[in-house]
């Protein structure tokens, strides 16, 4: 897993495919908020967490699967009246499995799943945690080798311009 801990919002649309916007938006509504410093203004960073990119991500991949934000926020809502967590716990530690239209948790213990949103079952769609935390090691490391490689080409550029 990754050593890494601090995420810009601009690493977090790098790294999870959101846009800015709904980055912003979830953080402003309360879906899921900066484990590390929070937005005060127009001109300050948020800091995300490792664990907040594990939201995003489980989050997204049940908005590609069809099912609206709305949805994905109730369902996430009626799991945290259950068991009193956040919103990004959740997400980091369950895994759902969809149709596109209704969701279900899967629980360990005994194994089955349980209904969270009412309608027909037709298992289309789960995700899983550890193929997503995997790819998330990734695409963390990918964005760093693109750092560095930027950094070292405008160090090399100073360089030759100080030298030059």
């Amino acid at each position: 897993m990754s050593e890494r801990n601090e995420f810009t919002t601009g690493d977090v649309v790098k790294i999870t495919g959101l846009s800015t916007r709904q980055v912003h938006y979830w953080d402003k509504i309360g879906f899921i908020k900066p484990s590390g410093i929070e937005s005060r203004g127009k001109v300050s960073q948020r800091v995300y967490s490792f664990r907040d990119l594990v939201a995003f991500r489980a989050a997204r991949k049940l908005l590609k699967a069809g099912l609206p934000l709305q949805r994905v926020r109730y369902a996430i809502g009626m799991l945290q009246e259950q068991i009193g967590v956040e919103a990004k716990d959740i997400l980091c530690e369950t895994v759902f499995v969809t149709d596109g239209e209704n969701v279900f948790e899967l629980v360990k213990a005994p194994p089955r799943l349980k209904e969270i949103l009412s309608g027909q079952i037709a298992f289309i769609y789960a995700v899983g945690m550890k193929d997503l935390i995997g790819t998330l090691d990734t695409d963390i490391r990918s964005l760093e080798e693109e750092r560095n490689k930027f950094s070292k080409t405008f160090s090399d550029r100073q360089l030759g311009l100080v030298n030059g």
